[in-house]
């Protein structure tokens, strides 16, 4: 499972992906868009979520910013 959310400034978001740890199959494809749109890995949340059974999960984070982005497609 992944989550999509926009975050405002400062920097200016675009977009910020989270991939719950050990779900490679999402991550993924998650980085190689990440990459194609000019973003990146933005590091590992701990602890971001506690499922109802009392599990804590980790979330991979990948982010790009509005100037990554329009670097990436040559809009200035």
């Amino acid at each position: 499972m992944f989550k999509l959310s926009a975050v405002g400034p400062p920097p200016r978001l675009a977009i910020a992906v989270t991939v719950e740890d050990g779900n490679d199959r999402s991550r993924r494809p998650v980085e190689t868009y990440v990459e194609a749109e000019g973003g990146g890995y933005a590091g590992l949340v701990r602890n971001a979520t506690v499922r109802p059974d009392g599990r804590t999960i980790d979330y991979h984070r990948y982010t790009v910013t509005e100037a990554q982005y329009r670097d990436a497609v040559g809009d200035t």
